[in-house]
């Protein structure tokens, strides 16, 4: 992903298999490392220098304009965090450039939802996203899920949340297809890989296995040409068939294969 950190656009690079992520200046092309140390393992909690820390095959990352860093950090489990300045995230005390877990304990699993994110169980988390509002979104692959983590307690997708606690804002935990235009929470999704927010919080998310790219808007409007009810799922791309199909008309009834990564632009194309 790319993003503009006072003034100075950087692409950051998810190195899996090295269990690294860097960071590359646009301008002057320099690349460093800013979380992992090359070492594969993971230790709850960390609370030290983001790049002497091990990491445990992360798979996706993402970064806001102040330079924080998330990172979903799979085979542990867990979501990391490495804030650009000191201060409170997520209700922890937090030193710049340390590294801390804010989602899951380790364990591969489903529980925890609606109580502390750091005692919630995770299965095999592929991406993380941050909201407008500092909030994490994350792709619970393996549960089948999108939960959610706020940075600040207030009402988020219609629901009223707790900072540092998790939720789940879309899936259900059965991986299949069901609940286009219902409420996000009751359908399915099957092994979404990557979620991202728009300038105003709205939701998308890789919908890998369905083979769909879906969308969960924050209010109700007109969103991609069609009528939307806020807090409910929508596919936006994708019919449901792998396959390459559909190029010059209407995305829902073009075919995508296995999509694993969503974005939004300025627009919010």
């Amino acid at each position: 992903m790319t993003v503009t950190i006072g003034g100075t656009k950087y692409a950051y690079v998810t190195d899996e298999w090295n269990d690294v992520i860097r960071r590359i200046n646009l301008s002057s092309d320099e690349e460093q490392v800013v979380a992992g140390n090359y070492a594969w393992g993971h230790v709850q909690g960390i609370g030290g220098p983001a790049t002497s820390a091990e990491l445990c095959g992360p798979v996706g990352s993402s970064a806001d304009s102040s330079g924080d860093l998330v990172i979903a950090d799979s085979c542990a489990n867990m979501i990391d965090y490495v804030p650009a300045t000191s201060g409170t995230y997520f209700g922890q005390a937090m030193t710049a450039g340390d590294i801390y877990t804010i989602a899951g304990d380790g364990t591969a699993g489903s529980s925890g939802d609606n109580g502390a994110a750091t005692s919630a169980e995770l299965n095999g988390p592929s991406g993380v996203a941050i909201a407008p509002s500092g909030a994490i979104a994350i792709a619970d692959t393996s549960n089948n899920r999108t939960r959610f983590v706020p940075a600040t307690s207030g009402t988020y997708f219609g629901r009223s949340m707790t900072a540092g606690d998790i939720y789940t804002i879309a899936g259900n935990g059965t991986a299949g297809y069901l609940g286009d235009t219902g409420a996000a929470t009751s359908a399915e999704l099957s092994g979404p890989q990557s979620v991202t927010f728009d300038a105003s919080g709205d939701l998308a998310v890789a919908d890998t296995s369905n083979n769909v790219i879906r969308f969960v808007p924050v209010s109700t409007g007109s969103y991609f040409g069609r009528s939307m009810a806020a807090d409910d799922i929508y596919t936006i791309a994708g019919n449901g068939t792998a396959g390459y199909s559909g190029n010059g008309a209407a995305a829902t009834s073009a075919e995508l294969s296995a999509p694993y990564a969503v974005a939004f632009d300025a627009a919010g194309d």
